[in-house]
C-alpha cells in the first residue's frame, strides 16, 4: 500500500468506506486546484485498498464511471494528479491551475522542474503552457536516457577492465631469450582490445550528449527569456502608440476649434469691403434704416467682446456651460 493510502486511513486504523470516500470526492468537484489533488488522493486510496468491491464493483474503473461518472481517461488524470502534484510542496498557484494544467506537470518527472514551470502559467497562454511542458519533459526524459546509458556503458566498462586484469593473470607470459637480455611479453586478447575501444568510444558519444542536452536546455531557456522580453517591448510600443494616437486626436480637436473661430472671422472680414462700398453710395438713408445696421454692428461688438472673453476662460482652464456658447447666427 503506498504513502497515500496509508495516510489516509481513519484515527483508529481501519480502511475508510466506499461511501465515505465518495463523500469527500463529490465535495470537492467544483473546487479547482488543490481540491483535484485531494480527488486523485482519495481515487488512487480506492484503488490500493480495493474499497470499490464494496459496492460490488470489481475495478476503479467500473466504480468511477457508473458512481462517479468519471470516464478512464479522467480517473487515470486524477490518480497520476493524487501521486504525483501531491509529493510537489510548494506550488503556490496551485488553486489557479486546472485539472488539465496539473495533469500535464504530473507528467514531468522532477519536482523542482515542476514547481518552476507550474508558477510561469500566467506567462503564457494554455497552448505555449503545454508546448513548454511537452518540451521540457522530452528534454528530461533525453538527458535521463543519455546519463543511464553512461552508467550502463561505465559499468560495462569496469567490467571488461576486470576481465582483461583477470585474464592477465591467467595467461602465461612468453619469454624471449636474446643473448642476456630477456624480453616480456603479455598476451592480451583481441576480443578484450575490441570490447574497450567500442565502450570507450559510446562512453565519449554519450558524454558529448548529455553536454548537448544541458546547452539545449540553456538555449531554450534563453529563447524564453527573450519571448518574454520581446512581448514587453511590443507592449511598451503598443502603449506609445495608444498614447501618441490621444495626442493627435487632441491636436485634431484642438485644430478643428481654432480652424472653425477663424472661418467665422474671415466671413466678417471678406464682406467688410461690402459694407464700406455700400455706405459710399450717394443715398440718404432713413433713421430707421441707420437704427437696423446700428443694431447689427452692436451685435457684432458683442460678439467680439464674447470672443475675448471665452479666450480669456480657455486660458484659465475654466469650463463652458451650456447658456455660455456663442449663437452664431448672425
Amino acid at each position: 500500500m503506498n504513502e497515500v493510502a496509508n495516510r489516509n486511513l481513519n484515527e483508529v486504523g481501519e480502511v475508510r468506506s466506499i461511501h465515505e470516500s465518495t463523500t469527500i470526492i463529490r465535495e470537492n468537484e467544483q473546487i479547482m486546484g488543490r481540491s483535484a489533488v485531494r480527488i486523485g488522493q482519495e481515487l488512487e486510496y480506492i484503488k490500493q485498498n480495493k474499497t470499490y468491491k464494496q459496492l460490488g464493483y470489481k475495478t476503479l474503473k467500473e466504480y468511477g464511471e457508473k458512481t462517479l461518472g468519471y470516464k478512464e481517461a479522467m480517473i487515470t488524470r486524477l490518480c497520476r494528479i493524487g501521486r504525483e502534484i501531491e509529493s510537489s510542496p510548494g506550488i503556490t498557484n496551485i488553486q489557479e491551475l486546472s485539472i488539465r494544467d496539473l495533469a500535464k506537470l504530473a507528467l514531468i518527472p522532477d519536482k523542482r522542474e515542476r514547481k518552476a514551470i507550474a508558477e510561469k502559467r500566467d506567462d503564457y497562454n494554455r497552448d505555449e503552457f503545454y508546448k513548454l511542458i511537452t518540451e521540457k519533459k522530452t528534454a528530461l526524459e533525453e538527458k535521463r536516457k543519455a546519463e543511464q546509458a553512461k552508467i550502463k556503458t561505465e559499468e560495462e566498462l569496469e567490467k571488461l577492465k576486470a576481465e582483461l586484469e583477470a585474464e592477465r593473470n591467467k595467461e602465461p607470459k612468453i619469454k624471449e631469450k636474446v643473448v642476456t637480455e630477456t624480453v616480456e611479453k603479455e598476451v592480451v586478447p583481441e576480443r578484450v582490445k575490441q570490447q574497450l575501444k567500442q565502450v570507450e568510444q559510446r562512453k565519449q558519444e554519450l558524454e558529448e550528449r548529455v553536454g548537448k542536452l544541458d546547452k539545449y536546455n540553456s538555449e531554450v531557456n534563453n529563447y524564453k527569456r527573450k519571448k518574454r522580453e520581446a512581448e514587453n517591448e511590443i507592449e511598451q510600443l503598443m502603449d506609445y502608440k495608444r498614447e501618441l494616437e490621444n495626442k493627435n486626436n487632441e491636436l485634431k480637436k484642438r485644430a478643428e476649434i481654432v480652424q472653425g473661430v477663424r472661418n467665422a472671422i474671415e466671413g466678417v472680414k471678406k464682406n467688410k469691403g461690402k459694407v464700406e462700398e455700400l455706405f459710399m453710395r450717394d443715398i440718404k438713408l432713413t433713421e430707421n434704416d441707420l437704427r437696423s445696421i446700428e443694431t447689427e454692428a452692436e451685435y457684432l461688438q458683442e460678439f467680439t467682446n464674447e470672443l475675448f472673453r471665452y479666450v480669456q476662460k480657455k486660458r484659465n482652464g475654466q469650463s463652458f456651460k451650456e447658456a455660455d456658447v456663442i449663437d452664431v447666427n448672425w
